[in-house]
């Protein structure tokens, strides 16, 4: 309470009641909120509520993100100043200390964009009923990044301001997205139209590369040169930040407008790494061309780990071991890569038997071809594996018009080659026909 009252108002109802509610999730009401477990987060985004509904009262079926989106924000907020990137350690299980962990911004950004590089991405501002592909993220995810993208633009002690300023005219009335958006231009002193109407009525993406970068020593420092082509249509405003040879890091901000944009900054020392926003306030929806040079994520194949950095190529090994009749023992490695785990994967497996001293492996690369489409994938495998030889390459087209609304077509056209070349390793020979090779 004490955390709201800073951050938004002092708090107008003589009390509030935190029950144990018998449920998943929390529930919220006026005075009152439900949570399924004493978990501080879960209480913060539930008391966050009488705020963003209970007093600050939108229509929660026409625009939920005025009180989800808020309510989300504050709550990982509190969890960033608080505790850090990654929030309340103290909460993790033994297996997250162990393992590598998405920033609680990052586990927000990664639904939103799963759902955008897949074509379904949503506007965030609509009637409930609208959604076709899926209410929680737009409503409750996409708007707390819009809303710390906000604070990005205008600055922490405006941003408080704003909150404030909207608090006090707004406070036990009706809300909606054009009284939120008055008060924010009134106090920044900006024109806010073009970043509200992408980011709550449109289903545009952030997507910048950092094309070129080109030094040259001045009587003064160094001038850097720095080229940016703005892939994606939505416009945001860029920090620059240079890493110099001592370890100090100059931040410098451009305007993000232009399709082409060539700057050159003047710094007191030599630029090692440049990156654009390397904490992703501004949901570039491809962080790993945001950097001069991009050093690959080597990581441990751990079961049931989805962290994959935004800013790199990640590498994941894991050893692999089974016994077999011909082999006996077989052991080997696995190697996967991948941006994201979903562009350009490859997976690279090389094993070897003892008592046959045979090697076997198995590869595949997968590429998506953006320019066809969010849903036009390239396949390329093969193996050598127990007795059989397979070569396939294909190319893979969905389609499906709503993800929340069946069916899914699949088209796919390739070729594909098989070859039993050791009967040895099979349980029947029955199924198959050892005299040819298959080719589809």
């Amino acid at each position: 309470m004490k955390w709201l009252d800073a951050k938004v108002g002092p708090y107008p109802y003589p009390q509030v009641t935190v029950v144990d509610g018998l449920l998943g999730g929390g529930m919220e009401y006026p005075m009152l909120v439900m949570d399924g477990k004493a978990e501080e987060n879960l209480v913060f985004h539930e008391i966050g509520h009488i705020y963003f509904y209970g007093i600050l009262a939108n229509d929660e079926f026409e625009q939920a993100w005025l009180d989800e989106g808020f309510t989300n924000f504050q709550t990982r907020w509190h969890e960033e100043l608080a505790y850090g990137p990654y929030g309340h350690k103290e909460d993790w299980n033994w297996y997250q200390h162990i393992t590598p962990q998405n920033t609680r911004w990052k586990g927000l950004r990664d639904g939103v964009f799963s759902l955008a590089r897949r074509g379904y991405g949503e506007r965030i501002s609509k009637p409930a009923d609208e959604f076709d592909n899926s209410y929680r993220q737009p409503v409750y995810n996409k708007s707390a990044l819009m809303l710390r993208a906000l604070r990005y633009i205008v600055g922490d002690d405006t941003f408080e301001e704003i909150l404030h300023t909207y608090y006090d005219r707004w406070k036990l009335k009706h809300v909606n997205d054009e009284r939120f958006i008055a008060v924010a231009e009134e106090v920044s002193g900006r024109d806010l139209g073009v970043f509200f109407e992408e980011w709550l009525y449109t289903r545009k993406t952030c997507d910048y590369r950092l094309k070129r970068v080109a030094t040259r020593q001045s009587d003064n420092g160094w001038d850097v040169l720095v080229e940016i082509d703005r892939q994606g249509e939505m416009i945001m405003p860029l920090e620059i930040h240079f890493t110099l040879e001592d370890g100090s890091v100059e931040k410098r901000r451009v305007e993000g407008r232009l399709r082409s944009i060539k700057e050159t900054f003047a710094l007191p020392g030599k630029p090692v790494h440049t990156a654009i926003n390397p904490d992703n306030e501004i949901a570039d929806i491809d962080l790993a061309d945001n950097n001069s040079d991009s050093t690959p994520d080597l990581q441990i194949d751990w079961p049931n780990n989805y962290y994959y950095p935004e800013h790199a190529y990640q590498l994941r090994w894991r050893p692999g071991a089974w016994y077999n009749d011909v082999d006996g023992l077989k052991a080997g490695l696995l190697l996967r890569g991948s941006y994201y785990g979903w562009s350009r994967r490859i997976r690279l497996g090389v094993y070897y038997g003892a008592e046959s001293d045979r090697l076997d492996f198995t590869a595949s690369y997968d590429k998506p071809f953006r320019q066809f489409g969010s849903n036009v994938n390239f396949h390329l495998s093969s193996y050598k594996m127990e007795g059989r030889r397979d070569f396939t390459t294909e190319i893979e087209v969905k389609r499906r018009k709503r993800l929340m609304v069946p069916p899914t077509q699949r088209f796919i056209i390739g070729l594909n080659y098989h070859e039993l070349t050791n009967p040895r390793y099979l349980n029947s020979t029955e199924i198959y026909d050892t005299s040819r090779a298959d080719i589809a």
